[in-house]
């Protein structure tokens, strides 16, 4: 998969670009269980532009030929009635995975740490003062 290639190529990089998440998450969501039981996102989009990155494709244009070096024959330009169709780079909706219906729990950060505090350790939850604070903080 991409993210252990990126890995590979970036072993010092502790953090996964959003696009390379983003495709990820895509590619996981089109799988034949999301489709058909549904499937729980949670922390992630994080942004407007995390979601669009999620549920758009958008392809890459190619990039322009530099002007040819002495000596270089140039390309041929393009012909009328060959130009490129400029809606075959605009961003595509991934229908198939985009949600029905979406679910909203809201709580204040007092009502957070109030039911962090009653978790026991029996629960075998990752959840202790610091990283509930951390997260608050981040999601604020």
């Amino acid at each position: 998969m991409r993210i252990n290639a990126f890995k590979k190529e970036n072993p010092d990089d502790k953090k996964i670009p959003s696009k390379l998440l983003s495709e990820a998450f895509r590619w996981r969501m089109g799988q034949n269980d999301c489709q058909n039981r549904g499937y729980v996102l949670d922390g992630y989009p994080i942004s407007y532009q995390t979601a669009t990155d999620v549920f758009f494709i958008t392809p890459e244009q190619p990039k322009k030929p530099e002007k040819p070096a002495e000596g270089e024959e140039e390309e041929p330009p393009v012909e009328e009635g060959e130009e490129e169709d400029p809606s075959k780079y605009a961003a595509k909706f991934q229908k198939h995975i985009y949600p029905d219906s979406v679910i909203l729990i809201r709580g204040d950060d007092d009502e957070l740490r109030a039911r962090a505090t009653k978790l026991t350790a029996e629960d075998n939850l990752k959840w202790d003062r610091e990283t509930l604070e951390r997260r608050l903080r981040e999601y604020s």
